[in-house]
């Protein structure tokens, strides 16, 4: 039995492969992410704390129905490699997704051409002056979590032909529930959408507890230092779909 169970695994990995290389993302539609909206992010610091500092931004996408057009295509990019694919999606890396390239410039525009937000940024000590001025990697995932009933110890699965999670960022809920820190220098958490209620991004600065929940909302991104210790709370009901980028400087 277990010789034929690791056949059909086998198999499947196989299969998954070939498809991975056959998926061409639409992403004509997330063209706009290429264009400069740094002059439009409106930001603030919600905890200034020596290198524990939380920041708030929106308008990251431009206009806010900008945000509605691209966050919706970013989400039908992944239920089209859900569908191309047959895997569960909880957690999609942004190269599987083949859309790394488009992230990653977005990402410098937001951070690195908004002087008033960088110099901010360096100031609360998220980043040194030198870092401002560095080459940087990213590492980026989609991650929705799903909850159709008020348990949030259920797991519900929408099109669970074939579970696979290579990096494990989340639970099978697609969660990072345990406290915990980030390999990367600075971390950008950005609700995508949809519906649901509840839920917190939560940080641990000097106790075992939590010592700043901060509600998600749809197109607020929070950014802050990657070993800052933190986890995410489950949502009570709904989908919640976050862009998570792990930005580390070379």
């Amino acid at each position: 039995d277990e010789e034929k169970v690791e056949t059909i695994m086998t198999h499947q990995m196989r299969t998954l492969e070939t498809l991975q290389k056959q998926f061409n993302p639409t992403v004509g539609s997330i063209m706009d992410l290429l264009l400069d909206h740094s002059r439009q992010v409106e930001w603030k610091c919600v905890v200034e704390k020596q290198e524990q500092s939380v920041f708030q931004a929106w308008n990251v996408f431009g206009s806010k129905q900008q945000f509605q057009r691209i966050s919706e295509n970013l989400i039908n990019i992944c239920l089209d490699y859900t569908q191309k694919t047959g895997v569960q999606w909880v957690e999609y890396n942004l190269t599987e997704l083949k859309i790394e390239a488009i992230v990653y410039q977005w990402c410098n525009n937001i951070l690195f051409n908004n002087s008033t937000l960088l110099d901010a940024l360096v100031q609360a000590q998220l980043l040194s002056a030198t870092q401002a001025n560095m080459k940087f990697q990213i590492k980026g995932f989609i991650v929705r979590e799903l909850v159709e009933t008020h348990d949030t110890k259920q797991t519900n699965v929408l099109n669970k032909a074939f579970v696979y999670q290579e990096y494990h960022v989340a639970d099978d809920n697609g969660v990072v529930s345990q406290v915990h820190r980030d390999d990367s220098d600075i971390t950008l958490h950005l609700c995508l959408g949809q519906t649901f209620d509840g839920g917190c991004l939560s940080f641990t600065f000097d106790t075992k507890t939590p010592s700043l929940r901060v509600p998600h909302q749809v197109g607020c991104m929070h950014i802050f230092r990657g070993d800052m210790l933190h986890h995410i709370e489950y949502i009570n009901s709904g989908v919640r779909v976050n862009l998570v980028l792990f930005i580390s400087f070379v």
